[in-house]
């Protein structure tokens, strides 16, 4: 997805003729980030477990409505 961005900029500035270059150096897990579902939802899952225990193990006067606030700033940045 970074490389289509950045191929998009050079296109639009005239200074890309819309080929790709093979690089070796391309690791399989920034791919894999990229492109597998499974590890986008685990990453996903994994915060909101980390929001929900930050949440409720406070001394907070309604910790389940700081639950919910967290909870949909995270669905909303997802």
């Amino acid at each position: 997805m970074f490389r289509f961005l950045k191929q998009q900029r050079l296109a639009a500035r005239g200074m890309s003729c819309g080929k790709t270059r093979l690089s070796p150096a391309e690791s399989t897990l920034f791919r894999r980030l990229e492109e597998g579902f499974l590890i986008r939802a685990a990453i996903v899952i994994v915060a909101a477990v980390i929001l929900g225990a930050f949440c409720l193990t406070g001394n907070h006067p309604e910790p389940f409505r700081h639950l919910l606030y967290a909870l949909l700033i995270l669905g909303l940045a997802v």
